[in-house]
C-alpha cells in the first residue's frame, strides 16, 4: 500500500495537482 500523503505531496511538487492525485486514487 502506498501512502495517498506521500503521494500527494510528489504531486504538488511536480505541479500536477492534488485533486488529480485524489481522483486518481478515488
Amino acid at each position: 500500500m502506498i501512502d495517498w500523503t506521500v503521494q500527494l505531496a510528489y504531486g504538488e511538487e511536480l505541479g500536477l495537482g492534488s485533486r488529480d492525485y485524489e481522483l486518481r486514487e478515488l
